[in-house]
């Protein structure tokens, strides 16, 4: 979750893998999601938040491999619900282009004291990653006529303020306005 975005090149992002237990009592997941490496690269993974406490395999990835796995349970009566978070992913968006996420494998099993696996379905990703914005600068400074004394050297510039009049009096207003 989300199924599908769109992301800046440069930019990190939150995916979440989460359960569906469609109403029954689970206890243990596993699973190995595959990605691009060349589009998407994992910053971290966290069990922050996780419907499970217990890892058989603590979350590990493979930024060479684009591989990310995990097993993990919890102790009876387990989870049930909709959208139970089991890991937290920060990818980072590497090229433009589009980045799908897979499963490879997974199971989802019930805490009916045989661990039928009840996974119906594996979901996925596809997330549209977009190049940086570039805004093209002047091919040449802009060119300012410095103000100069009779002698040549720049005038310092003359400092003004309505909120601070006095530069050697200490005022209570911790929002100073200058402009000069």
């Amino acid at each position: 979750s989300p199924s599908s975005g769109n992301y800046t090149v440069g930019n990190t992002f939150l995916l979440q893998v989460k359960a569906n237990s469609g109403g029954v009592a689970v206890n243990a997941a596993d699973g190995t999601v595959v990605f691009d490496p060349d589009k998407l690269e994992v910053v971290s993974i966290s069990k922050t938040d996780s419907v499970f406490s217990l890892w058989v395999q603590e979350p590990a990835f493979s930024n060479s491999l684009g591989t990310i796995t995990f097993a993990g349970g919890k102790p009876s009566p387990g989870f049930t619900g909709a959208a139970g978070v089991i890991v937290n992913i920060i990818f980072k968006a590497r090229t433009a282009g589009t980045a799908n996420l897979t499963f490879a494998a997974g199971s989802i099993l019930a805490d009916d004291g045989k661990g039928t696996n009840i996974l119906s379905n594996l979901g996925g990703g596809t997330y549209t990653l977009s190049g940086r914005t570039v805004i093209p600068l002047p091919t040449a400074p802009p060119t300012y006529a410095p103000i100069t004394t009779p002698g040549g050297v720049p005038a310092a510039p003359v400092v003004n303020s309505l909120t601070h009049s006095e530069e050697d009096k200490w005022y209570s207003n911790s929002n100073p306005e200058f402009s000069w």
